[in-house]
Formats: C-alpha cells, structure tokens, sequence
C-alpha cells in the first residue's frame, strides 16, 4: 500500500481504510508447529505481529515453536525493523531472523530471492508462511512446491496466488516496490 500512496495519491484524493481482509497469516492459538516465514519487502509487517504474538506467549510460558523468519528485499536500505529483529534473534532460542538481499551484489549476507532461500531451510514438519509482493510470493510457492512441501503446510493469503503446489502466471504488476 505504501508504494501507492507514494506514487498514485495526490493533495485532495480521498482514502477509505477498512479491517484488515484474511485469516491465513495469523498464528492459529495452540498450533505448536515450527514456523518458516518468509516476507518480501513490506510484507514483513504482518510477520512480525506473528513474531510479536509467539514472543509474548514465550515470556509468559516459556514455550514457543522453532521460527525462522527470511526478510527479503532488492536493496539493503530496503530492510526495515532490522535492529529489532536481529536483537530479537540474539536474545531468543526459538528465533532465527535472515537478511536476504536480490539486486545488491556488494551486499555482505546472503544474496539472492527469498524464495529460493526459503526453499533451501529445513521444512520437514515446518508451517511456512508467506507474504508480499504477488511476483514474490509466486516464486515462493513455486519453490517450496518443488522441494515436496505439502500443500497444506503453505499459507499465504489468496488475493492473486496461485494455489501452493499449482504454479500460475504472475499478475503483471504497476508498481517497482515488489521485493523479491
């Protein structure tokens, strides 16, 4: 959304705003099972309020799933919120947070899609959830496909997805704010 308003609104447009539309990137209560989260771009916002809940439930139980939570962008200045998550990463042991960078060969970490850095983690058992740009998440469907992860261990909303397993053209997109 933020790329639209930038780029399309103008002095005196008109903005509604409503409740949030979706279900499937919400942490379902008492599912213990080890997450994989993958967010391009701005599409970190709502994986961090999974990241958010799982911390709280953790100070107070001290139990929480394994999470791995890949950040991906084209350029570095692209990533946001990242000292709080990396301090997050070094003061939980449920907690691993990855920088992933596509369109910056003198990045230092690790370079490359989200996706198919996603598709090289261990899934075995893990839930992934995915969230961004319609290319983005696309390519990550298509990748944790071909790695033989279930269907059903996929979700991401499905406002222009192809179903996980089943990989569909991509919606052309009118913006360049799509992170990879």
């Amino acid at each position: 959304m933020s790329t639209a308003v930038v780029r399309s609104l103008k002095r005196g447009d008109s903005v509604k705003l409503g409740a949030a539309v979706g279900e499937r990137l919400t942490l379902r209560a008492g599912d213990p099972s080890d997450l994989l989260l993958v967010a391009g771009g701005t599409g970190l916002a709502p994986l961090r309020a999974v990241v958010e809940q799982i911390d709280q439930e953790w100070r107070r139980t001290r139990r929480a799933p394994r999470v791995n939570l890949l950040h991906g962008v084209r350029m570095p200045w692209h990533l946001y919120d990242r000292a709080a998550l990396t301090e997050l990463a070094r003061t939980r042991p449920w907690f691993d947070y990855t920088e992933v960078v596509s369109d910056d060969s003198s990045f230092p970490g690790i370079r490359g899609k989200v996706g198919t850095v996603a598709a090289r983690q261990a899934l075995h058992g893990r839930t992934a959830i995915v969230c961004g740009g319609p290319q983005m998440v696309g390519h990550t469907l298509e990748q944790l496909s071909r790695t033989g992860m279930p269907a059903e261990q996929i979700r991401y909303e499905h406002f222009y997805y192809a179903a996980a397993g089943q990989h569909a053209p991509e919606p052309a997109l009118t913006t360049s704010g799509d992170a990879r």
